[in-house]
């Protein structure tokens, strides 16, 4: 029987690259901190409010950089800043909604709207439907690449995020 003492590892060649991928690391979140990432986000949003504005509000811009009513809204502005400004702007669309006299559709209308909630409602199910495929699916993938991984790239990570997580 051979003791476990006596078994020689092969060299991981990952292995002298960890010490300068942590300090790289390290280094980046010293140059990073908080209050300059703070900075940089009140910069960005401050510069683009107008544009995450109208989109949140259901615009977009079309092929000629105008802005136009979203056909697909929803599908724009959906962020931390676009979830901010939708709790902002709902009671003021709300106030000006309730201002618009009552509109009267026509049977037509009516019957057009209709096919287009059906349309929409079958398109709805369709995309959720592949995104449940794509997630099983990515379960399915992840199993077989655990069952696949060797044990040397397991211990490699171990040593890199350990250099990575320790402190200065």
């Amino acid at each position: 029987m051979t003791n476990p003492e006596d078994v020689i590892l092969p060299v991981n060649p990952v292995d002298k690259h960890i010490p300068m991928i942590a300090a790289a690391i390290q280094s980046w979140h010293k140059e990073n901190n908080p209050a300059k990432l703070t900075k940089t986000i009140h910069e960005k949003l401050d510069k683009s409010a107008s544009e995450v504005l109208l989109k949140v509000m259901g615009f977009n811009k079309n092929w000629h950089s105008e802005w136009e009513v979203d056909h697909c809204n929803g599908r724009n502005g959906a962020s931390e800043a676009g979830d901010y400004l939708k709790q902002v702007v709902k009671p003021a669309v709300d106030e000006w909604m309730a201002k618009v006299h009552d509109i009267t559709l026509t049977e037509k209308e009516t019957k057009q709207l209709m096919d287009s909630i059906r349309k929409r409602y079958v398109q709805e199910i369709e995309n959720r439907l592949r995104y449940a495929v794509q997630v099983a699916a990515q379960k399915h993938i992840n199993a077989l690449v655990e069952e696949f991984v060797q044990s040397n790239h397991i211990e490699a990570y171990g040593k890199l995020t350990k250099l990575i997580n320790q402190e200065g």
